[in-house]
């Protein structure tokens, strides 16, 4: 089952739902996935899902050698301050 098709089953069964506990749950549940969960240093809000992926990414950056020794990170940032 896709995703859309997945999104497209859970909103009918939600739409059948009459007890609002169980909508509430299912509220609660949902809205921990897309609500901010962190700000960037710019006050941009990040949820967990972006989060999830941003962290993926930086897994897949150490396992493939996508990263800069520190010292190597330290000299290139010196550069940025006299631009």
């Amino acid at each position: 089952m896709s995703t859309s098709e997945l999104q497209l089953k859970l909103h009918q069964i939600i739409d059948q739902v009459n007890d609002q506990e169980v909508l509430k749950a299912i509220h609660t549940l949902l809205s921990a996935q897309v609500e901010p969960v962190i700000k960037t240093i710019d006050g941009v809000p990040i949820s967990k899902l972006e989060l999830d992926e941003l962290l993926e990414q930086a897994e897949s950056d150490i396992a493939n050698g996508r990263t800069i020794q520190q010292h190597d990170l330290k000299k290139e940032i010196t550069t940025w301050r006299k631009k």
